[in-house]
């Protein structure tokens, strides 16, 4: 399976092999998916000793996030998919940055960089330590100070807004995973 991601500035791009193996590759931060997305693909399919014929499943996200990065990243899922006949699966990108959250955290909140005093937001919640994710509010866009009006204590703020002063700067500390890794 290949899963692709062009929402935000940096591309991110995986590969899971039949064997088991995971390979992961993510472009320069200078949001140039047109130019550095195809040269990426073509390098985790060499290290996964894979051909594009040899994917069956491409996963890519929907947003929300850049128009431009999405329609380059959808346009390349679609190409290769249909290229190769692989099955085309979209999935919403601030839901895939969530399942990095630890099985023990019960609710998660995943923020993007929407522009303009607005973040993209989504919430998750557990029943139990280790269970499924739920989704409980869909990605949305909205206020800034909407959205840091319901962080609570107990929540774990994901996402790719956290990187920016703006928005990351204004998330209480204990809400912040110390691995910066699952932003």
């Amino acid at each position: 399976m290949l899963a692709l991601d062009t929402s935000t500035g940096r591309a991110a791009i995986g590969l899971g092999t039949r064997s088991g193996r995971v390979f992961a590759e993510t472009t320069d931060a200078a949001q140039k998916h047109g130019r550095d997305l195809i040269p990426r693909l073509a390098e985790i399919l060499a290290k996964g000793g894979l051909a594009p014929r040899d994917i069956e499943v491409i996963g890519v996200g929907l947003g929300p996030g850049s128009f431009t990065g999405l329609r380059v990243g959808v346009t390349a899922a679609k190409t290769l998919a249909y290229a190769t006949g692989a099955a085309l699966i979209g999935l919403d990108s601030l839901e895939a940055v969530a399942w990095n959250a630890p099985a023990a955290v019960l609710r998660v909140s995943v923020v993007g960089d929407a522009q303009r005093s607005d973040v993209y937001a989504a919430e998750f919640t557990r029943d139990s330590a280790g269970g499924p994710l739920t989704c409980t509010r869909v990605s949305q866009i909205e206020p800034l100070q909407t959205w840091l009006g319901r962080l609570e204590p107990g929540m774990l703020v994901l996402g790719p807004g956290l990187a920016l002063p703006r928005i990351g700067d204004f998330v209480p500390p204990d809400l912040v995973p110390a691995d910066t890794e699952l932003n």
